[in-house]
């Protein structure tokens, strides 16, 4: 599915997808699918990157207004990908599953579909 995410937020849950990514899948087609938005995703943050490096090189001093518009602008920008939406049964074990921490920071970034757990009916 097709989604706009801020590029700060894609920053933020590279770990996490770096960590995701190393996760056995169920499925061959959500394991492609999970490859390609990974390679979007990666070569999103190395254009932002090397943006910011350039933006670096032109105020090495890394200071005044102007620079921190400019970061601004940079880390306020949207990117849409395809983002892949996963559930607990696409993981192949219990051990493969992220860690809440990691679910946290790849909620932005990654749908998650809870589907009908028994232990959460509240």
């Amino acid at each position: 599915m097709k989604k706009t995410v801020k590029l700060s937020e894609l920053l933020g849950g590279m770990r996490a997808l770096n960590a995701l990514v190393g996760k056995r899948l169920t499925s061959w087609s959500k394991t492609r699918l999970l490859a390609k938005y990974y390679a979007a995703a990666a070569e999103e943050v190395e254009a932002y990157s090397a943006e910011v490096q350039r933006l670096g090189e032109e105020y090495p001093d890394k200071s005044g207004g102007e620079y921190e518009q400019r970061l601004a602008v940079l880390l306020a920008a949207e990117v849409t990908l395809d983002i892949p939406t996963l559930t607990e049964a696409d993981f192949a074990d219990t051990s493969d599953l992220p860690t809440p921490a990691d679910m946290y920071l790849l909620g932005k970034i990654i749908n998650f579909d809870e589907g009908e757990d028994e232990g959460d009916k509240s």
